[in-house]
Formats: C-alpha cells, structure tokens, sequence
C-alpha cells in the first residue's frame, strides 16, 4: 500500500516539468495527471512558483499510474533541459571550482524541495554528495530522476567525461538497469541508507570553465531572498513522524531503528529532536492521538482496526491509552462525535 503523502513542506513547481516532459512523449493527458494535485501546467512556468509536497507527490505517483515504464526517473532526465535547475546551474556556472558549486548547491537545494537534506561529506577516499536519508514517501523514480540530472548537469558543465565513482539509492535493485549503466556510467548500488553520488576528491578542485564573480555576485542575495520567503525546511521531527507513520502498523518502532532509517545515530537524533523542543516519545504519543482522532471519525472502522493499525497489542490497550490522551473511551469519543453531528 502508498505511503500517505506528505502534509508539510513546498518543493519547486519546476520539479514537475519532468513530469510533463515524460508524458508529453507518450502522448498521455498532461492536464489530466496534474489535476491530482490541484496544479494547472501554466503555474509551471514561472520559476518561483512553489507546491506543496503533497501535490507533488500526488502527481509524481499519478503520472507513474499512468506510465507504467521502471525507468520513468531516467527517462524524464534525459527528456529534460535544466528547468527546475535553472538558478542552481547559474550559481554554479558562475563558481570558480566544483567545490564552490557544489556548496553552493547544498546551501541552496531546498528551493528545489525543502524536504531534502542536502550535505557534501568529504573524506580521503572520495566526497559524497548526498540528498539525505530515504523518507516515507521516497519514490525511486523522482531519485532517479534527481541524481541523474545532477549527472547530466556535471557534464554539461565540465565534459562528457565527468562520471561519479558510485551512484547510491535507496531502493531495491530493478530487473533491468542497462539505461542505469548508460546513463550514470559508473557502479549504481540499491538499498543503500542515503540517496547519493561519490566522486572522487580530487575531482573538487577542478576549475568551473567560465567563472563570473559579478554573475555570482549578483545571483547569491536573490537566491538568499527566494530561500528567505519560503516556509522552513522540513524540521527532523516532521521527518521522524513520517518514518513512524511508515512503520507503526507494524508495532511501535524504536528510536534506534528510526535513527537508522534516518541514517543518523540515536544520540544525534534525540539530541535535534530536543533542540526542536520534542521528544521521540512526545511524537510517537502526538502521531497517534492525531491517527485516533481520525480513524474514529469513520464509523466504519472497527476499534480493533484502528487499535492494530497504531501499535496496540489489542483493543484494551488502545482504549487505556486513548482516555488518558483525550479523557474519554474511543466509543464514548465517537458516539459523542456522532451526536454532534445530529
């Protein structure tokens, strides 16, 4: 079953241009597939214009509906021009060294998509360059479509012979991956805990073509005031109670097991989570009062459903839990829901 999809955060409206580009190829009713979340394709051509990650989403998973193609992703990069990468490339053409660029990159991903995580991880054996870790909405096909771009966009700016060292997704492994090879030109390893491209680190110090320090000048404060009226990047408590989301029906997860899924330690994870001013057992308790909160107002849902779906070894549980929360029972809470509604 499809994670639900995101309520928070605002990604790029040009990060549904892909989108487009894919089923303008197959002849399919663009407008028809945009409509899945509330977006007229006229709003796509305005660079600043901004969705909300749920409609992306919505309409990333529409399209695939209707393109049943594995490799969608690679396809829309390879369909695309830079687009929704326009202001990220000037920035970067503008740099005087790949490190710049890629710096800048990361300060400013989050006009792209504010959920992403963005960081360039330097080492001796290579630099990683990573979106962050796998959410409950990861689809492996807007991944793909990201970290192919990125390849693209490298050798447009640097020659046909700038490759990665590795390519790493979040995902398993699809049956075929000859475009993969083609395209990325490089090992492309699945199931990894971060969506990432490793180049090597020498690699860092190579020269942008045509550097434009009064380009670059003139570029970084209008991005810094895009970046300054937008909402807040996803915080790590809306990224911990969507990986909880993913996992509760399975049982109340860990904080261990969340921070992995992160890809972070569990120390770091409690330790962001106090300067956010929560607790990983404040939201486990929010998420669910939240889920109940809902679920009771389908009369149609048993209450041993409802208790199954959040955790509860049984119903008892659940109906003890929930009347501390909100001081009723769930059926009281229902039938009282129910009365208000006469």
């Amino acid at each position: 079953m499809a994670s639900r999809p995101p309520d928070f955060g605002w990604v790029s409206a040009g990060m549904l241009t892909p989108v487009v580009a894919v089923l303008r190829a197959e002849g399919r009713n663009v407008d028809a597939v945009l409509a899945a979340g509330d977006v007229r394709e006229a709003a796509l051509q305005d660079p600043t214009h901004r969705v909300t990650l749920r409609a992306a989403t919505l309409i990333w998973r529409a399209a695939l509906r209707e393109v049943r193609d594995a490799q969608f992703g690679l396809r829309a990069a390879l369909l695309t021009e830079a687009g929704d990468f326009d202001l990220l490339l000037c920035l970067a053409r503008s740099c005087t060294t790949l490190e710049h660029a890629l710096r800048l990159g990361v300060q400013y991903a989050s006009l792209l998509d504010e959920s992403l995580m963005c960081s360039l991880d330097v080492r001796d054996d290579g630099c990683v360059l990573s979106l962050g870790p796998r959410s409950a909405q990861y689809l492996p096909e807007v991944a793909e479509y990201v970290l192919a771009r990125l390849v693209l966009l490298g050798r447009q700016l640097l020659g046909p012979a700038h490759n990665p060292l590795e390519v790493r997704f979040a995902h398993k492994k699809p049956k075929t991956l000859r475009l993969h090879r083609e395209l990325f030109r490089a090992p492309v390893r699945f199931g990894s805990e971060q969506v990432a491209l490793v180049f090597e680190r020498t690699a860092l110090a190579q020269p942008m073509p045509a550097p434009d320090p009064v380009l670059q000048r003139v570029l970084e404060p209008y991005a810094q005031r895009l970046l300054a009226g937008v909402t807040p990047r996803a915080r790590m408590a809306h990224r911990v109670r969507d990986a909880i989301l993913e996992l509760l029906p399975s049982g109340i997860p860990s904080r261990a097991l969340i921070a992995r899924r992160l890809g972070v330690g569990a120390r770091t994870l409690a330790r962001w989570l106090e300067d956010e001013g929560t607790t990983f057992s404040a939201l486990i308790d929010d998420l669910r009062v939240d889920l109940a909160l809902r679920r009771l107002g389908d009369p149609d849902l048993a209450l041993s459903d409802i208790a199954c779906e959040l955790g509860f070894s049984d119903q008892s549980a659940f109906t003890k839990s929930f009347k501390r929360w909100v001081g009723v029972t769930p059926s009281e809470y229902r039938r009282q829901g129910r009365a208000q509604a006469t």
